[in-house]
């Protein structure tokens, strides 16, 4: 393999002295070659810089005049018989060629123009513009059958004056209908006249007091119109103008059909001031040219730009054989054009007009821009702007001959912005400026602003436009080429495909490259043109990195890279001394490319502080922090090489330590099992450390089998946090349960299981005691509200406690022993939880309120034989009595002012086994 620097002009060799350079300093990257090897990159870049921006300039401001040119000329109306014949791509508003001018009328008071806007057949003309005025074809019906105007600037009503319609009878029917209050009617007797008011007047038909002969005096409007338009698309049937052939006997012969033409025959009336000072501009908006479809055999109407191209190559401007054309490749690119890429947007469009006095060569060129694509002239292969992953893996050993690189995009070509103007419907088909296009993260890294004009003579689309000079903008930015001789192997390629490539010498490794350019004989290797590419180029977005297709993968000992991933896991530990469980904080990073990195340098601040901690330094890609304060943290890292350099930090990383006022994990297994007439529950032993050690698990219950919470059960038993079992009270409903840290923190989700009647058979209810909805007890420090008791409240707040007592003693009739059954139905609220206490809606952690964990309510059963003497007060939700005579009392508790709870449901069922 041979490196080769071929002899160029002042800006190319530029490009090769910098290629030479890069390969010196991948062959030897670290040694005092490589640095001259910079040295010598940034000399080579200044190198023949100035003549090539002046050339660059001198090139865009020439490019652009011409455009301009062309955009104006499209819409011009000019009398020309000899005019070069235009063709209408997809859809754009034109101009008039006017071919032949006519007087006619008794006073010559009719111009007709006879106006040819195609050199084709066209699938519609949509709108005419007279004077620059619409006429309003797209809003049918605008023109009658005589083809004059209906309405607009053009229509207006004549009025006429009759001054005597003589009529007979009650009732007759004027000529005209009369304008309203103009008719007047009249009759003679002995030589006077008198004028008499008509009964009703409809329309023509006039109603009168009695029969007489009248005489009647009116005004009455006609239409007039002052353009008349008559439309031809050019189709081969299209006689010749009956206007024309009307108007002009003698004059215009039937043979004049125009066919092939698309064309449109103009009346003016000069009677119309505006029209005696000459011709008035004369334009159209046409859907243009019919294309043939390979894909479906068809020759219909299409804004396909690689079909419009397809088109062009076959007609007289370039007269290229079909055979000559690799259909194949404009399938694929009118494939790619007919994409839908949002909201029923194809990807690509052409709207636009050619001329035949172009340069075919530049028109190709501005044909294919409009699809992001190009037009190889040797081979007319074709391909449009869309990434397609790569057909061939190359490698160093595929290269058989030269080989020559160029680093980028010289200074001179570079651009950060693209402005240009265009035309299409969004403005009125007025020659406009496009919104100009800048890439701010090119604009950052190049230190200043690099505009380049750019013609968009086929896009007739802001938002395409935009999307065009993006890829383009990119495209450029990501200008590494290799030029070198392959083996027979690249034989295949096309141009426009992409290829991976793998060089040890440039440093790179399954590199992405789209070919630009392939050349061949009988008796040599493949010489390919690759040019860097991504996928990220034609994607929707913004590129958001200075260069998405690093040259090289070889480390500069020099940069240090940016340390990357950086995360942070909070866990618990025990100590061994009396302090208990204590936190600890891990911060973790991945170090940058090479094997340079020396150790690295940590800070860290709490997040409201602007003041950062002495950076830390560490060996190694962990960091832990001990013992933090609970709140948000700030973090960055960086890496320091063996030669003492350091890197930039990381973006600043902010992470919660929570310490141990992060919630428990929830209880994970809960099960429920009836057992000699007692409920054992079992759950999976916690994991957090903060639970086992000083925490513990509560069990609650609600009587409800489905849709119930945490905050409708109250509290049945609380064990040690290490437990994984408890007896509780067999109760029909559903129980749940949560892990409580050692600093009072609950589970942020209750796990639940349901009891059913199921594990409760073998029990007859004996008597009853049901307070719900009245609660008609005696209450202390309680209330009802709307069938609910809950605790009351006071100056503070809500009580802390409170207690209701059953309306009746229950009497069972006889002395004996029987399970009470408590049956509640509660739920916890807080009371300062209002809509209007709350933040932004996007920051409530539920819609619903907060989980409330501080209050209960218990129950208590009193017993005597006698209704006299009873016993102490006992807790219990399910519980053996032996008793005649029962009290039962609730107890309400709120370890929280602003937290209460309400009992909705409240019973007691005394049972005895079957």
């Amino acid at each position: 393999m041979t490196l080769l620097l071929l002899p160029a002009p002042a800006q190319a060799m530029a490009e090769v002295v910098q290629a030479a350079a890069i390969v010196a300093m991948a062959m030897y990257p670290g040694t005092w070659i490589a640095y001259a090897a910079a040295a010598l990159i940034m000399g080579s870049a200044i190198y023949g810089s100035e003549q090539a921006k002046k050339k660059a300039r001198r090139e865009a401001e020439r490019q652009r005049q011409a455009h301009n040119n062309g955009l104006q000329d499209r819409t011009i109306t000019r009398v020309a018989t000899d005019a070069p014949h235009r063709t209408v791509y997809g859809r754009a508003r034109v101009g008039s060629d006017i071919v032949g001018i006519f007087a006619a009328g008794a006073r010559d008071e009719f111009k007709y123009l006879v106006c040819v806007h195609a050199a084709h057949e066209c699938d519609a003309i949509e709108e005419i513009w007279v004077g620059n005025k619409p006429l309003g074809v797209l809003t049918a019906p605008a023109l009658d059958g005589s083809q004059d105007v209906t309405a607009g600037d053009y229509f207006y009503k004549q009025t006429i004056s009759v001054n005597a319609e003589v009529k007979t009878g009650l009732t007759f029917n004027l000529a005209q209908i009369p304008v309203a209050n103009t008719l007047r009617v009249t009759y003679q007797l002995n030589g006077e006249t008198y004028a008499v008011k008509p009964t009703s007047v409809v329309g023509t038909l006039v109603t009168m007091p009695s029969n007489k002969t009248w005489t009647c005096h009116y005004d009455y409007t006609v239409d007039k119109s002052r353009v008349r338009v008559t439309k031809h698309l050019g189709t081969p049937a299209d006689p010749a103008d009956p206007a024309l052939l009307e108007a002009l006997p003698g004059v215009w012969p039937a043979t004049a059909v125009l066919r092939g033409y698309c064309y449109t025959v103009v009346r003016l009336d000069l009677d119309y001031q505006e029209f005696q000072s000459g011709i008035p501009p004369i334009e159209v908006l046409l859907r243009g040219k019919k294309l043939l479809d390979p894909r479906s055999g068809l020759t219909v109407w299409s804004d396909n730009p690689a079909l419009a191209i397809y088109d062009y190559l076959l007609g007289d401007n370039c007269g290229v054989e079909a055979a000559d054309l690799p259909l194949a490749d404009y399938l694929t690119a009118a494939n790619v054009c007919d994409e839908v890429i949002g909201a029923s947007v194809k990807r690509y469009t052409i709207n636009g007009t050619v001329n035949a006095d172009q340069d075919p060569r530049k028109t190709l060129e501005s044909l294919a821009q409009c699809m992001a694509g190009a037009i190889v002239g040797t081979t007319w292969q074709c391909w449009a702007g869309k990434y397609v992953g790569p057909v061939m893996a190359l490698d160093q050993s595929d290269i058989v001959g030269a080989l020559s690189v160029m680093g980028g995009t010289p200074d001179a070509d570079l651009y950060n912005g693209v402005r240009g103007q265009y035309i299409g419907a969004e403005n009125s088909y007025v020659m406009t400026d496009v919104k100009p296009y800048q890439n701010t993260v090119y604009v950052a890294a190049d230190g200043r602003e690099l505009w380049t004009d750019m013609d968009f003579p086929f896009t007739d689309s802001a938002q395409r436009i935009h999307n065009l000079a993006r890829i383009f903008c990119e495209d450029q930015r990501n200008g590494f080429t290799v030029k070198a001789t392959f083996s027979l192997k690249t034989w295949s390629l096309k141009v426009g495909q992409r290829v991976t490539f793998n060089s040890t010498l440039l440093g790179q490794t399954a590199k992405i490259y789209r070919v630009t350019d392939k050349r061949f004989g009988r008796d040599q290797a493949v010489e390919l043109t690759l040019k860097e590419d991504a996928a990220s180029i034609w994607d929707l977005a913004d590129a958001v990195v200075v260069d998405a297709t690093p040259n090289t993968n070889l480390p500069n000992p020099l940069v240090v890279g940016l340390c990357g991933d950086v995360t942070m896991a909070e866990t618990l530990y025990e100590t061994t001394g009396s302090a208990g469980v204590r936190s600890r904080a891990t911060l973790s990073w991945t170090s940058p490319p090479g094997d340079y990195v020396k150790d690295y340098e940590v800070a860290y601040k709490s997040y409201t502080s602007g003041l950062w901690l002495e950076p830390t330094s560490v060996r190694g890609t962990l960091y832990e922090l001990l013992d933090l304060a609970p709140g948000d943290y700030d973090f960055k890292v960086r890496a320091r090489s063996l030669l003492g350099t350091v890197g930039e930090y990381t973006t600043i990383k902010t992470f919660t330590v929570y310490g141990l006022q992060a919630a428990p994990a929830p209880v994970l297994n809960l099960n429920v099992v009836a057992m000699n007439g007692v409920a054992l529950a079992t759950w999976n032993k916690t994991l957090d450390l903060d639970v086992r050690i000083g925490g513990r698990v509560a069990l609650r219950h609600c009587p409800l089998l489905s849709g119930a919470s945490w905050e409708q059960a109250i509290i049945l038993e609380e064990f040690n946090g290490d437990a994984a079992s408890g007896v509780l009270p067999l109760i029909i409903g559903t129980y749940f349960a949560k892990f409580v840290d050692s600093t009072g923190h609950y589970s942020d989700v209750a796990t639940a299981f349901v009891v059913n009647a199921a594990l409760m058979t073998g029990w007859t209810t004996v008597a009853t005691s049901t307070q719900h909805p009245t609660f008609a007890g005696v209450k202390t420090g309680t209330l009802v509200v709307s069938g609910q008791l809950k605790l009351d409240v006071d100056a503070a707040g809500v009580l802390p406690a409170g207690e209701y007592f059953f309306d009746a003693t229950l009497d069972m009739a006889v002395v004996a022993s029987r399970r009470f059954h408590a049956s509640l139905q509660t739920l916890m609220y807080d009371t300062g939880d209002l809509v209007d206490s709350r933040a932004a809606v996007d920051s409530w952690p539920s819609v619903d309120g907060n989980f409330i964990n501080s209050c209960d309510v218990t129950v208590l059963a009193s017993v005597s034989n006698d209704n006299i003497v009873y016993g102490a007060w006992s807790e219990f939700m399910v519980a053996d009595f032996n008793c005649r005579y029962a009290k039962f009392k609730v107890r309400l508790e709120s370890r929280v002012n602003t937290h209460n709870i309400i009992v909705t449901q409240l019973a007691v069922a005394a049972r005895v086994a079957a």
